[in-house]
């Protein structure tokens, strides 16, 4: 027994040697030559930023006395940020009103609010916090929606 497991484990051992001869490739090795006139390089354009699209939502009434201000602000930033800022006004809130309510005159010809407006206006709660005060991207600053016309030149930097 001793003897047949000596010549399995020889012949196996044999077998594994001699089953780990190389071999010669069946074909012909030509070297690969590049022809750049049938196969043009391709040339990239140079790598360029991509420019983002800020929108800002200035929230005013055609009442509101210190909305003025926040629609020059406005403007300023959407000239120092050309081709970047989007301003967008939105007439909502108390400041909005044309008063058409019982016992006043209507004052005003136009009615700027819109149904979107309001929605959006009860929706962050800018009427709430007092106009004027906007929206940059709809993003959150600090936990909050709603910004003050101060605060709108450094969250659109950033």
């Amino acid at each position: 027994m001793k003897t047949l497991k000596i010549s399995v484990f020889l012949s196996a051992l044999l077998f594994i040697v001699v089953a780990c001869d190389k071999m010669e490739a069946p074909y012909v090795n030509i070297p690969q030559v590049v022809d750049t006139a049938a196969c043009p390089v391709p040339e990239f354009p140079e790598l360029t930023t991509h420019t983002k699209t800020i929108l800002l939502e200035d929230y005013t009434g055609h009442t509101c006395p210190n909305c003025p201000t926040a629609g020059k602000i406005a403007r300023d930033l959407k000239e120092q940020y050309p081709g970047q800022l989007v301003v967008m006004a939105v007439h909502a809130g108390w400041f909005a009103r044309t008063y058409p309510e019982a016992g006043v005159p209507q004052i005003f010809d136009y009615d700027f609010r819109t149904p979107a407006g309001t929605e959006w206006d009860a929706f962050f709660g800018n009427g709430n916090a007092g106009n004027p005060n906007g929206l940059v991207n709809r993003l959150t600053v600090n936990s909050k929606y709603v910004l003050r016309p101060n605060e709108w030149a450094g969250v659109i930097t950033t």
